[in-house]
């Protein structure tokens, strides 16, 4: 006959192996889950940032890259809606959270939507600290300038810290083909203008920009 109390005895051993089994099980599936979440470390103005690959909650800042990211369907938790278009599908949806502009920012918003992913640009560039502060858990990334490394001219260095913003963010959005013929194009399109000027004639250069056409410091460029 089978002693009562070594059943006992029993049954509690196989519950704690349970028990144990399944914390094992648990800790595997959370680690699975973290090793499936892949990141990319991208080149900002400061050094190499590690980034969450396609992250689900973004802001962005920098007014040089919303159209891009517009047209890659890439959704954003908020945004300085003073720096959009009216055209901007960013400035027409409400779920969008308004930052403000760069003079008078409402960094709180930034931290009230929990970002996975922060994009600044020059425009914001002077608040990168504070922003770090407000979402420890984000990565920020700061495309300010030209990261590339290179040094000439002030134009050339313009130029380069587009193709470089447009790389950095196809890396992050997983869009490196869509990215690397936005730079294609950009450069055919400076050849195109290069090749069609004689080296004599006057050029009067405007910008246009929201439906409005303008001068960019006539008389003395800044680029």
């Amino acid at each position: 006959m089978i002693n009562k109390r070594f059943l006992g005895g029993a049954a509690l051993v196989v519950a704690f192996i349970m028990t144990l089994t399944g914390c094992a099980k648990t800790e595997s599936n959370s680690d699975k889950q973290e090793s499936n979440t892949a990141t990319v470390e991208v080149k900002d103005i400061h050094g190499t940032v590690k980034v969450p690959v396609n992250p689900k909650n973004v802001v962005a800042l920098d007014n040089r890259t919303f159209e891009t990211l517009a047209d890659w369907k890439i959704k954003l938790a908020a945004a300085p809606k003073g720096l959009l278009t009216e055209e901007s599908p960013y400035m027409k949806d409400d779920s969008v959270k308004d930052i403000g502009d760069h003079k008078e920012p409402k960094l709180e918003v930034i931290a009230s939507v929990n970002p996975d992913v922060v994009i600044v640009g020059q425009r914001f560039g002077s608040y990168y600290e504070d922003i770090k502060k407000l979402v420890p858990n984000a990565a920020v990334v700061d495309l300010s300038f030209d990261v590339s490394g290179e040094k000439g001219a002030p134009g050339e260095s313009l130029l380069n810290g587009l193709k470089d913003s447009t790389t950095v963010i196809g890396q992050i959005f997983n869009k490196n083909d869509e990215a690397k013929k936005l730079i294609a194009d950009f450069d055919k399109s400076i050849k195109n203008v290069k090749d069609s000027y004689n080296g004599k004639d006057t050029i009067m250069s405007v910008v246009v920009s929201g439906g409005e056409i303008g001068y960019s410091a006539p008389g003395k460029g800044r680029v």
